[in-house]
């Protein structure tokens, strides 16, 4: 139980940070170290390559239409749109679909991005319950100096956060990775 608490802070979904939407983003990626305990342990590199941000149009879009169509109609939409690239380790690089960062008052920036997430065949053809997380979520703390940290779940279920007007993990289908040493390269 400790664990899904220290995990759920680190995702921000128990916490929330004073949020002002940065404007004139440029495009930006983010290197770091992706660090699994799961069945497979082990650190891999990540890169998270985000091309444009999203407006703040598109994201009260993208948060309606969760909220009336659901994270099918959701992920739908992400399949739809390529705002940048991730790539963990030496893997195929999946697109980005969901990219937006919110500055605090001491300058650390909370970044989310979010996609629908790759399912494999096996998967697919067995319509195995992970099925229902089709969505995957990035969240990041960069300090205004420094290296940030974060947390990726693969597989989650997301919902509009209503105090934030962000995407927030409802539940996690699988235990995050955590994302340390996380630079900025712009």
């Amino acid at each position: 139980m400790r664990k899904l608490v220290v995990a759920a802070l680190a995702l921000g979904i128990l916490v929330t940070m004073p949020v002002g939407a940065l404007q004139d983003q440029e495009p930006e990626t983010f290197i770091g170290n992706a660090i699994s305990t799961g069945g497979r342990s082990g650190t891999s590199r990540i890169q998270l390559r985000i091309d444009r941000w999203n407006t703040p149009e598109e994201r009260q879009a993208y948060l309606a239409l969760l909220a009336e169509g659901g994270q099918e109609a959701l992920v739908k939409q992400f399949q739809q749109s390529e705002i940048g690239r991730a790539r963990v380790g030496q893997r195929n690089s999946y697109p980005i679909s969901y990219a937006y960062q919110f500055v605090a008052e001491d300058g650390t920036r909370r970044v989310v991005i979010a996609t629908d997430r790759p399912i494999g065949a096996l998967e697919a053809v067995g319509r195995a319950s992970t099925m229902e997380w089709g969505v995957s979520i990035v969240e990041l703390r960069m300090p205004p100096e420094g290296n940030g940290e974060g947390a990726l779940v693969v597989a989650g279920a997301v919902v509009a956060n209503a105090e934030t007007h962000t995407l927030s993990l409802e539940n996690y289908g699988q235990a995050p990775v955590r994302l340390s040493s996380v630079r900025s390269e712009k």
